[in-house]
């Protein structure tokens, strides 16, 4: 483990074993000012506390499995891209080549969005979703299930510190560390047991310690405060990386992790963010999403070739992407329509970089895109924009990053 500095503070690992995932923020004399749970960032200059990328005030989101994205930052929300369910939340059903705002909320910590709906974290600890509620992603038991609704909706779950919106599942994180889960429940995605959907947030068995979720198609998984990762749900293609193929009712370890600090879930397979910068995935990997430079399926974690010093990871539906310390910005896996940024649709099975970015903050892969925020509060996207999901107010793709018209 390494210190990152920013200023006159720096933000590192309590201790150097790679076992301890608490981080603390120290001054320039490295006395300790503030514990914190952060991963490999930056400290607050004048408050003297951790920034934290996975909890942060700015974020992007491109949906893993939709053609939507959505950003937040300094607590504004704002959505564009394909609107048919509402999941822009600004009103309406109609998409936007451009960011909108989302009504209503002026407040937010975190953004996620989902395959046809988006979800916000806001300061207080609440959640509110929006968009398709057709399996009861939204978490409200008093709106009906199988409808839309185009304006946010608040979420039966309070003091959240963070959240993971899927194809049709919820997960979330409750200031205890306890996990919740909700929406659709198939093949035991929910992590209770029960195969069945839920309208509001049910407790994951098990799962009382989390600092970091992320939910897949049929899959979700947590970080612990261990630095071990449980998976549970659907594991046809080994994306719970326990070594087996077999789906699982409740959370299973993550064989040969210890020392996590993020997980992120695409549609078959997951990566994990470890605390020395490094990056390893499992599961499907008939693109390469691995990283390892094969097409091998691996029901164990590889690590990802050539990546080093990373501070954020976003698994997309067929791709991976992973932001270093120096804000340079690597993606690798299918390569349609762009969406890996290297001015190609060539498919990559090792870790290839964006083209003219160099100060990114923040990256989110998507289904057919992928968005990544910058230093300066700037968005770019790229990738597939048939429904305007890269916000540059055209339908054109792009193989290399374009300007979010913030």
């Amino acid at each position: 483990p390494y210190l990152v500095m920013d200023g006159e503070y720096v933000c590192g690992p309590k201790n150097t074993s790679v076992e301890n995932t608490l981080f603390a923020c120290f001054d320039k004399e490295l006395k300790e000012i503030e514990n914190c749970s952060a991963p490999l960032t930056k400290c607050d200059p004048e408050l003297g506390k951790c920034k934290n990328t996975v909890y942060s005030y700015e974020e992007i989101t491109a949906s893993k499995f939709g053609t939507h994205s959505c950003i937040s930052i300094n607590g504004n929300l704002k959505c564009w891209g394909y609107n048919r369910q509402g999941q822009l939340g600004d009103g309406t059903t109609q998409w936007k080549a451009i960011p909108v705002d989302v009504a209503e909320l002026n407040n937010a910590k975190a953004i996620s969005a989902g395959g046809s709906f988006s979800c916000a974290l806001l300061n207080n600890g609440e959640v509110y979703c929006w968009g398709s509620n057709g399996y009861g992603q939204l978490g409200n038991s008093s709106i009906k299930v199988g409808t839309s609704y185009t304006l946010p909706v608040k979420t039966e779950i309070e003091d959240v510190i963070d959240i993971s919106a899927g194809y049709a599942t919820v997960c979330a994180i409750k200031a205890t560390g306890q996990a919740y889960c909700w929406g659709y429940g198939g093949y035991y995605v929910l992590g209770n047991g029960n195969a069945q959907d839920s309208n509001v947030p049910v407790p994951v068995e098990g799962v009382t310690d989390a600092i970091d979720i992320s939910v897949g198609y049929y899959h979700a998984c947590a970080v612990l405060s261990n630095g071990t990762v449980m998976c549970w749900g659907y594991n046809a293609n080994g994306q719970l990386g326990d070594g087996t193929t077999q789906t699982r009712k409740f959370p299973v370890a993550v064989k040969g992790i210890d020392n996590a600090i993020k997980v992120s879930l695409g549609e078959w397979h997951s990566c994990a963010l470890l605390i020395n910068g490094t990056v390893m995935c499992w599961g499907y990997n008939a693109n390469g999403q691995l990283g390892d430079g094969t097409t091998t399926q691996r029901r164990l974690p590889v690590a990802v070739e050539g990546v080093e010093n990373a501070i954020d990871i976003s698994a997309g539906t067929k791709h991976s992407c992973a932001t270093l310390y120096n804000g340079e910005v690597y993606c690798w896996g299918d390569n349609s329509a762009g969406k890996l940024g290297d001015g190609t649709t060539t498919r990559r099975l090792l870790p290839t970089k964006v083209k003219n970015i160099n100060n990114a903050i923040d990256i989110s892969a998507g289904k057919s895109h992928t968005c990544a925020l910058l230093e300066d509060n700037e968005a770019m996207c790229w990738g597939s924009n048939a429904y305007g999901q890269l916000g540059d107010n055209s339908t054109g793709n792009s193989a290399i990053p374009v300007n979010v018209m913030l």
